[in-house]
């Protein structure tokens, strides 16, 4: 949002410099993130002149070669422009003129014929800064050879809000709501807005017209007023000036003024022309499903039955709080205007404008829960400022005012010592209740309450309790006021810091030793990947108020939203490593549960899926990541066959993580549809595991084993078996062999290719032997390894 530095002093009277205010009201109201400076620096050489005569250029055929008349002489210029016509008053720069930049302007010769200045846009002359067709045209009643400075004042500082920072404050989206704040901060008087003039028509003046509100909910109250008589001009240079330097183009009187009264006050309002009114009459309703309506942007729209519109009796003439209809637009040939000011609810507006994905001025405002008291007051401005333009125009009925507005009288009691512990400084009774009051607060007390009665504009959504109270009389007292000192709490050691140490431990683990990236993603899971993954809804935790209709639900898992990152980050490397330890969500009956997972993820883009011996390995290579984690933590896992894999998991592919009796989670390769949903290239590993277990098991007591005295020795075997053999049956007979020196057997290597049969596979296992008494001979090494090999050959393996 965009403040103007001059306009501001209109209602108030301060001195501070624009950087001054910009600190100022950051530190006590809003985010103020920068200072335009808007400087007219042109000296007297530019003046008002009309056009008596246009001929075509002999020698150019995009000039002309204008005759203008200066009120005290008579000259040629040589014009680009296409927009001009004889009559036109304009203005004109003459001989010696300088505009903005250092332009200077000479006498000269173009194309063979003198020019004795140059017609000027309001560009060129930096009264606009957009872009024109042509020259600046001015008001047919403007006088001849007056001077541009004498105009207005053409120079301002404009100060850039952070529209965040305001979101909660209805009542600042206007420029007279952030003067009553500058008023309140300097304790000075702020100017009263309420129009002078009575707003009731004259008898020969009356022009009739009925409104109808058939949705009061999503409207509680529509004002409106005709203005008859009207003559559709360009904008007075000042308000022209002002607008612009404020983001909006100039259109013309009528509509100028509308929007100048947004940016004051911040109540939107739109002008209908009444003559396009059909039966003169306005219904305010839910538009009917499939109804169109083209709207001022040039768009059709089709309309579905939850937007709210601004009708006559046969069609929709605007789309409510958002924008206009090109049916009822104000033009030159309008005469006559219904001047629409509306309370709509927040909700509805909000709702409409996100279907519409159109986002306007009008809507951001109205979404904010504007106050109700508005309306009226916006349409005296309006007309108090169009008769000052056009002192013809004349009203032409009385105020509509249909309000079904429930008064919001909230009162809070704050006791004087709750806002000191608060604050954190004793500030007396006397002090909080000025600053209220400066804030527009009706304030009573006692001995030592605060009754504090909330204004209408800070009622509708801003200030509910005690708290907000107490911010507010902090923040115009002044933070920086209050000495800062370290709160008095106790301090308790925490109960489980284990749960906290084991989740930095493993991060670190994941990150450093094994090379993951830590991906972070939202606790929401999208719609469209709910019936990918062919997950059960009934099992899922659904959001009452949702933040995107696309994403109802918690996520039960973090491989889906994991999943979604491949494609977006695999494309940039070859080997793509990822883990997230967050919580998940599942529902469990008429409850909740939530626990918290580890998951990694392993994508290599560049590798054929398909490609057995290298998927084999990399599988291995993943397996041992997991292994490794789980050896540093020091908890004991196996990995053995999943009885019933996960969804997401190849079926032949995976594998079960346990410790013991528990299960702590899965890994394998994922399935291949779930790839090409995804749209995943390549070979991908996943593994899940959950948290709560792992942590049960680092905080179970360990035995503690001393360090052994003697060395070991170690023995490899291949062994051929048939592919449909598990590999946790050939471990568990070797281990059964001779318990008391066999200490470790791991996998160490997997083949499958033309050296072997169709049908068969090799497996490489390192045996550790370990005596905890003596050095073992040899002698009874080899007796281990005839038994282990004759115990395998019994089982129909042969060594390779």
């Amino acid at each position: 949002m965009l403040l103007s530095y001059n306009w501001l002093k209109e209602f108030v009277d301060f001195t501070a410099s624009p950087e001054e205010l910009k600190k100022i009201l950051t530190e006590k109201v809003a985010e103020v993130e920068n200072v335009r400076v808007y400087k007219l620096d042109i000296n007297d050489k530019v003046i008002t002149a009309q056009i008596q005569k246009i001929e075509r250029h002999p020698n150019a055929d995009k000039l002309t070669y204008c005759t203008v008349d200066t009120g005290s002489e008579t000259l040629k210029i040589v014009c680009g422009a296409k927009n001009h016509r004889e009559g036109d008053k304009v203005f004109l720069a003459l001989d010696g003129a300088v505009l903005p930049e250092n332009f200077k302007i000479k006498k000269t010769i173009i194309r063979g014929l003198e020019s004795n200045g140059m017609l000027c846009s309001g560009k060129e002359l930096g009264i606009l800064d957009e872009e024109t067709e042509g020259i600046m045209i001015l008001d047919s009643q403007t006088p001849l050879g007056k001077k541009l400075y004498t105009f207005g004042n053409f120079s301002d500082y404009v100060l850039e809000i952070d529209n965040k920072s305001i979101t909660h404050r209805p009542d600042l989206w206007g420029h007279y709501g952030f003067a009553r704040e500058i008023a309140a901060i300097y304790g000075k008087e702020l100017k009263k807005l309420d129009s002078s003039k009575q707003l009731k028509s004259s008898a020969h003046h009356e022009l009739p017209l009925t409104i109808r509100v058939e949705n009061a909910e999503a409207c509680p109250r529509y004002s409106a007023l005709i203005l008859d008589n009207i003559h559709i001009t360009s904008s007075p240079l000042w308000l022209k000036f002002r607008l612009n330097t404020l983001g909006f183009r100039a259109i013309n009187s009528v509509v100028d003024v509308t929007n100048y009264i947004l940016l004051e006050l911040g109540q939107p309002t739109h002008a209908f022309d009444y003559h396009k009114i059909k039966d003169t009459t306005i219904v305010i309703r839910d538009a009917k499903e499939n109804e169109t309506i083209e709207t001022l942007d040039g768009t059709k729209r089709t309309l579905a039955k939850t937007n709210l519109v601004i009708a006559h009796n046969t069609h929709p003439i605007a789309i409510a709080g958002v924008m206009g209809g090109k049916i009822t637009e104000v033009d030159k040939a309008t005469t006559a205007i219904i001047i629409e000011s509306a309370h709509f609810h927040p909700t509805s507006i909000r709702k409409t404008s996100t279907h519409f994905e159109l986002r306007t001025e009008s809507s951001m405002r109205f979404e904010k829960a504007l106050d109700p008291n508005l309306t009226t007051q916006a349409i005296a401005r309006i007309t108090e400022l169009l008769q000052t333009i056009d002192t013809n125009s004349a009203i032409a009925s009385n105020v509509f005012d249909i309000s079904r507005v429930q008064d919001k009288h909230v009162t809070i009691h704050v006791p004087i010592d709750f806002v000191q512990k608060k604050i954190g400084s004793v500030l007396s009774l006397e002090t909080a209740q000025e600053i209220l009051e400066r804030l527009d607060f009706k304030v009573e007390t006692t001995k030592d309450t605060l009754m504090v009665s909330v204004p209408s504009f800070r009622a509708t959504k801003d200030i509910r309790i005690k708290e907000d109270i107490v911010e507010e009389i902090g923040r115009i007292y002044g933070y920086n006021k209050i000495e800062p000192q370290a709160p008095l709490v106790p301090m308790y050691i925490p109960q489980n810091p284990r749960g906290v140490t084991l989740t930095r431990t493993i991060k670190t683990i994941l990150a450093t030793t094994l090379h993951y990236s830590e991906i972070l993603t939202h606790s929401f899971i999208k719609n469209k990947n709910i019936d990918v993954c062919s997950i059960n809804k009934d099992e899922l935790v659904k959001l009452q108020n949702p933040l995107s209709h696309e994403e109802e639900y918690l996520k039960p898992s973090l491989i889906p939203n994991l999943l979604d990152m491949i494609p977006k980050n695999a494309k940039h490397m070859h080997e793509l490593k990822i883990f997230e330890l967050c919580n998940v969500f599942s529902k469990q009956g008429m409850n909740h549960d939530e626990h918290t997972e580890l998951a990694m993820i392993v994508n290599y883009s560049t590798v054929d899926p398909f490609d057995s011996k290298t998927s084999s390995s990399l599988f291995y290579a993943f397996k041992e990541d997991i292994e490794t984690l789980a050896h540093i933590l020091k908890i004991p896992v196996s990995i053995e066959e999943a009885s019933k894999p996960l969804k997401w998991l190849h079926s032949k592919k995976s594998a079960c993580i346990m410790s013991g009796e528990t299960t702590l989670g899965y890994f394998g390769e994922l399935s291949l549809s779930l790839a090409q949903q995804f749209d995943i290239r390549g070979m991908t590993f996943i593994a899940t595991i959950n948290m709560e277990k792992l942590k049960n098991l680092s905080t179970a007591q360990k035995n503690f084993i001393s360090l052994p005295k003697y060395p070991s020795s170690d023995l490899e075997f291949s062994i051929v078996s048939s592919k449909t053999t598990k590999v946790q049956e050939i471990e568990k007979i070797i281990r059964a062999v001779n318990n008391e020196l066999i200490d470790n057997v791991r996998l160490i290597a997997h083949y499958e290719g033309t050296q072997l049969g169709e049908n068969e596979k090799s497996s490489s296992f390192k045996v550790t032997l370990q005596s905890q008494s003596k050095t073992l001979e040899d002698e009874e090494i080899k007796k281990v390894q005839t038994i282990i090999i004759q115990t395998l050959e019994q089982q129909g393996w042969k060594l390779r």
